[in-house]
């Protein structure tokens, strides 16, 4: 028997689009609290409790929110920023 069976008996259907919008909805209610005190840091957020988890990378944020959720799913965030990552790709011609 695979060991990794059991973990197939642990997913649970999510609605993406419920999850984006009680996302959007958790990080306006932080957002100036998250600004002041994490701008430009991630902030991994479990959007049906509330409760986030700051690192300096999307790793570090996400392991310490797995530690006390470790079967949900997070919404990642940098205070401040548009997006979590900025591409640095350079075209040339």
């Amino acid at each position: 028997m695979d060991k990794n069976a059991g973990e197939l008996e642990k997913i649970v259907p999510i609605n993406m689009r419920e999850f984006d919008e009680k996302s959007d909805e958790v990080y306006e209610k932080l957002k100036s609290e998250l600004e002041d005190k994490y701008y430009g840091l991630i902030v991994a957020i479990e959007p049906y409790s509330g409760d986030y988890f700051v690192g300096k990378n999307v790793i570090e944020a996400g392991d310490k929110g797995k530690q006390k959720y470790p079967d949900k799913l997070f919404y990642f965030v940098r205070p401040g920023f548009r997006a979590v990552h900025r591409d640095r790709g350079r075209v040339s011609g």
